[in-house]
């Protein structure tokens, strides 16, 4: 919403409202496929304060239009070598994710509303 209580497209957001918009819609993707499935809705390992810092740079680079896409490849080179092996594996596998979810929010997206039929059949499928 802008401070005048208009919703605000995706694509026009401020990355961090886009970074929440994003990790909201990622874990409602995880909580819809678990009840599908019956299984607990899975939870993201702990990460030491330094990936956590890491994955905050990441997100918010990633929903941030005036980042280049080398700038983004040297910062994850940075982090794979900053971090161990298993973290920044944790790491990349959360960064997958969050793009997959961000990449399918259409930029003039105001709400996400209810998750659209089409990803329960997704889900519910696997086609």
């Amino acid at each position: 919403m802008s401070e005048e209580g208009t919703p605000v497209m995706f694509g026009e957001m401020e990355p961090a409202w886009r970074v929440y918009a994003v990790e909201d819609v990622r874990r409602r993707l995880l909580d819809l496929a678990a009840e599908i499935s019956g299984q607990p809705s899975p939870e993201d390992p702990p990460l030491s304060p330094p990936a956590e810092v890491w994955l905050r740079r990441m997100r918010s680079a990633l929903c941030d239009r005036e980042v280049s896409t080398k700038t983004i490849s040297e910062m994850k080179d940075a982090f794979c070598e900053a971090l161990p092996e298993a973290e920044s594996a944790e790491l990349r596998r959360r960064l997958r994710e969050f793009v997959a979810c961000r990449d399918v929010i259409p930029l003039t997206a105001t709400d996400a509303g209810p998750l659209p039929r089409e990803a329960r059949r997704l889900l519910e499928t696997g086609a």
